[in-house]
Order: C-alpha cells, then structure tokens, then sequence
C-alpha cells in the first residue's frame, strides 16, 4: 500500500432510526412526537487516500446512501416518514495487521446531512410543525472491518461496518433531532 490510493465501497445497510420533534403550539402548549424505524437500503461510498506507512492508510471519504422504511410506528402527526437519503463526508483512517495479513480496521468521523423522505397532509396544522424536507445537519461514526480473500494486495475486499449518527435542525420554532445505528455489509473495489 503505497502512492495514491482510491477505493469504492458498495454497501447494503439496515439502520434503526429516531426521529423526536418538539415545539410550541399556537396554543402555547408543549408538543412533542417520536417516531421509530427500521431501513434497509444500498450505500454507495468513494475513498482517496495515502498510505504514508506500510500499515497505515489516511484518506477522506464522501458516501450517498437512500433507506426505505420496512417498518415504522408513525406517530409524527399528519406525516408519513417513507424513508432517508442520507449524504456524509470526513477522515479515515485505517490500520493493517501485519504486511501479510488481509484484514483492515478502518476508524471515520463525519459531516452528515440527512432528509426524510415520505409526505404530508393538513400543512400548517398547530400540531404539524414537522420539517420533513428540511435537512437536518449533524455528524457520524464508525469503523469497518476488510477482508481481502486474494490476499493482503487484492484490490477486491469484502466488508462489515457499524456506524452511528446524530443529526437536527431548528428550523420554523421546531426542535427535530434523529440518531441512527446502523450495519453495513458490502464488496469493497480498490486500495
């Protein structure tokens, strides 16, 4: 691992999410909604980086991933929550095992922006104060694991990843936050 490195990730990801708004009614009363979900969707990411040792590997990544909701308990009044797209884009930095070894640890930190997707009826409602296509900013974590079944110089890996995240926005006197976990498991292209 040496020079200029590029790797592509493609990922199928299941993630919990929730999502909590809160904000205060025409009627100067407290409101507060939660909602959960699960979602199962592709991922698609893009690292360039450096190896400036053998063992190491520093580079900076940008991922796209969109999750439809499999199941959801939908308690956001007069707003369907269909799914998220989600974007990110931060450091990496990942560490071998030993030169022979065809194992990788990869630790990143990250820039989030995340939009629910879905609809909404009744728009302007005292109790529908929930910004479904605002962007809600926020940032994540995680570490992936890469096996390289040719061998520790195989430009071919396969991948396990755990990420977790929190995002929010206060747009329109409404405080809407989101965290996420989530399991991405994948075929890795490159160095």
């Amino acid at each position: 691992m040496e020079g200029l490195l590029l790797r592509l990730d493609l990922s199928a990801v299941g993630a919990l999410n929730h999502q909590q708004t809160s904000f205060t009614g025409e009627d100067a009363e407290s409101y507060s909604f939660d909602s959960n979900s699960l979602a199962i969707g592709p991922k698609l990411a893009l690292n360039l980086g450096i190896a400036p040792a053998k063992l190491v590997r520093i580079g900076v990544f940008g991922s796209v991933e969109g999750m439809p909701n499999i199941t959801s308990n939908g308690s956001l009044p007069h707003t369907q929550v269909d799914g998220q797209f989600r974007w990110a884009v931060g450091p990496s930095l990942g560490f071998r095992f030993g030169p022979s070894v065809p194992l990788e640890l990869e630790l990143a930190l990250a820039l989030a922006q995340m939009h629910q997707v879905g609809s909404q009826n009744d728009i302007g409602a005292p109790d529908n104060r929930y910004p479904l296509s605002g962007g809600q900013w926020g940032g994540q974590g995680g570490a992936k694991l890469l096996y390289r079944p040719g061998g520790a110089g195989d430009t071919f890996a396969l991948h396990l990843g755990l990420l977790g995240g929190l995002t929010g926005t206060g747009a329109n006197g409404t405080d809407t936050k989101a965290s996420l976990m989530a399991l991405e498991l994948g075929i890795s292209i490159g160095l």
